[in-house]
């Protein structure tokens, strides 16, 4: 079983420690019965009999049943005089992940708890797709980003549709699971607009160039603030960050 939990612990900690950045929300509140093994599978069991895909989740992911449910939030942005280069002289950052049975279990999108606009849909072009949103990761109450993804979930044929991330007028399909999207979250530190990454090349080529510019900006600017980290993510969506390139400020 992948330890979520520590994971989280730890990119606090680094957070903390970083002089290159600060906190702007730090919200984690974390108890360790959520995390008994025994537990998490009754609940997988459980949510599997209620809803069906994408649950049961598998053994290797059962600990994001156990991440806080609407205590998580984590949010940072460089300090002004962070050694940034290339005309970017600000990064920011945040993971706020809403609970697995809670999203999923929501009667209808745009759960107002979560401060999304009514009537959002109507401005959709992929009004079938998002509506079966439901918020999964919601930006940060420090309001460091307004790129809200959802999990899509197809109440009435019990089906898990997929992740999607909400763009202006558009709702964009992201290439990646459940787990994947933690993972990813947690490899990018939560760089602001990562998520844009892992749409489809289609897609990606069609964000406004302001976007584009910010994207490539997380590959020069994530490698400073954070040397110690593994980077190889980076390499992995270097077709991304090609394209994106003409954007970036010369």
């Amino acid at each position: 079983m992948r330890d979520y939990a520590a994971q989280f612990t730890q990119f606090l900690a680094r957070l903390e420690a970083n002089t290159q950045v600060k906190l702007t929300w730090k919200e984690f509140d974390l108890r360790a019965e959520d995390l008994d093994d025994s537990i998490l599978r009754e609940i997988n069991a459980s949510l599997a009999k209620k809803f069906g895909d994408p649950f049961p989740l598998p053994e290797d992911e059962l600990q994001l049943l156990g991440l806080p449910a609407d205590r998580f939030d984590i949010a940072w942005e460089s300090v002004p005089d962070a050694p940034l280069f290339n005309g970017i002289n600000f990064q920011t950052g945040c993971i706020n992940l809403i609970d697995l049975s809670t999203t999923i279990g929501a009667l209808n999108y745009g759960n107002d708890s979560y401060g999304v606009p009514p009537g959002i849909l109507a401005l959709m072009d992929d009004a079938t797709l998002m509506r079966h949103g439901r918020l999964f990761d919601a930006g940060s109450a420090a309001n460091v980003t307004t790129n809200l993804v959802y999990v899509c979930y197809d109440k009435a044929q019990r089906r898990f549709l997929g992740l999607g991330i909400e763009h202006g007028r558009q709702f964009l399909p992201l290439q990646l699971g459940i787990g994947e999207y933690v993972r990813a979250a947690l490899a990018w530190h939560g760089g602001w607009g990562w998520q844009f990454l892992y749409t489809s090349p289609e897609d990606f080529r069609q964000l406004g160039g302001t976007t584009l510019r910010t994207l490539y900006n997380l590959s020069e600017a994530l490698p400073v603030l954070f040397p110690e980290a593994d980077w190889s993510v980076i390499t992995s969506k270097q077709a991304y960050f090609d394209y994106a390139r003409q954007f970036a400020r010369r």
